[in-house]
């Protein structure tokens, strides 16, 4: 008899059920341990935008008051001085980002900013309309090198512009500036430098990809990653490539897209 109720299968699944309810499971168990850095650790600010790790392993934390470096026991802060030209242009930061040279680029509220290897020297920069070569946009949002050691910056209101680190100088790529039809929209979310040296940017008005020519000259075309959607209708909040080359993008309501390799 016995034998027969425990071949049924009904009883041997409630059987299977009861033992892992009362046998622990190393998984629902396990617990975390966290660090908790606030204000009397000597964080500047406890609202946290955006964190970056260099190449020293230094951690980099941008808050809405303050750049803060953090060796593993204290914090350094940077922060806007009207009467400090060696200061930063902003206390809001929006992206931290560090070039082949070991600068450590500062994105702002108000103006990009280079912090100098060293970190005791302080370049801002802004907005000029009597300096062509001068950054477009007075908040930018999202930086990244290319292999030619250039920076692409991409700025809320103000476009696409490209560093020249050789001339320490911009080209702004915005159709309010420059002719051409396929150039991205000026209020950019994201941009990203692919593995093959493509540049993706994602706007407010959807997705570009940049290529460069043979001749050293920038190509843009736009993708229409939702057919049937106007382009201000496609608003790209982040953009990523995974191990197998495929581009992600995140939106701002209509889900995540992936472009395969």
């Amino acid at each position: 008899m016995l034998r027969s109720i425990l071949n049924f299968p009904t009883f041997r699944f409630a059987i299977i059920i009861f033992l892992m309810a009362i046998i622990p499971y190393n998984g629902y168990s396990q617990t975390y341990n966290f660090n908790h850095l606030d204000l009397k650790d000597g964080l500047s600010q406890l609202t946290i935008n955006t964190i970056y790790q260099d190449s020293q392993g230094y951690m980099w934390f941008g808050t809405q008051d303050g750049l803060n470096l953090y060796d593993g026991y204290s914090f350094k802060h940077f922060r806007s001085d009207p009467n400090d030209n060696n200061s930063i242009s902003h206390n809001w930061i929006w992206n931290i980002f560090e070039d082949r040279h070991h600068n450590i680029w500062v994105a702002t509220w108000s103006g990009l900013n280079k912090i100098s290897p060293n970190r005791d020297i302080i370049k801002r920069y802004y907005p000029d309309q009597n300096n062509s070569s001068s950054i477009r946009g007075e908040r930018p949002v999202s930086i990244q090198e290319s292999e030619d050691g250039n920076l692409w910056i991409g700025t809320w209101g103000g476009g696409l512009n490209m560093y020249l680190a050789e001339k320490d100088s911009f080209i702004c790529f915005s159709s309010a500036i420059m002719d051409g039809p396929d150039l991205p929209g000026d209020y950019i979310r994201n941009i990203l430098i692919d593995k093959n040296q493509n540049l993706w940017v994602g706007t407010w008005s959807g997705l570009w990809k940049g290529t460069k020519t043979d001749s050293g000259q920038f190509i843009f075309k736009y993708i229409d990653i939702a057919p049937g959607k106007e382009k201000d209708e496609i608003k790209i909040t982040s953009i990523a490539q995974n191990k197998n080359g495929n581009i992600w993008l995140s939106t701002l309501g209509l889900g995540v897209f992936m472009l395969s390799a």
